[in-house]
């Protein structure tokens, strides 16, 4: 997506210079961990997992704890990947 007034040919030059560029190994411009999709993605696959691993269970808080942990980093592992 583009925001804000751009000219055509300045966007068209852009997007083809950034093609180009990944297209000869510089892959590691293409997704950047900070954006914020990848950020909201890993909070709610890690949320999801620490709920279904600290829900449905009769035990203590104490004990589920351990399970809620463990299933959010796989889960944030996942997302970052």
């Amino acid at each position: 997506m583009v925001y804000g007034d751009v000219e055509t040919a300045i966007l068209q030059a852009t997007a083809q210079e950034a093609l180009t560029r990944l297209q000869a190994g510089e892959s590691n411009w293409a997704v950047a961990f900070q954006l914020r999709t990848n950020l909201v993605a890993a909070g709610m696959l890690s949320g999801l997992a620490a709920l279904a691993a600290g829900s449905g269970r009769n035990r203590p808080l104490w004990d589920r704890v351990p399970s809620a942990i463990l299933g959010a980093t796989l889960a944030l592992i996942v997302a970052c990947r």
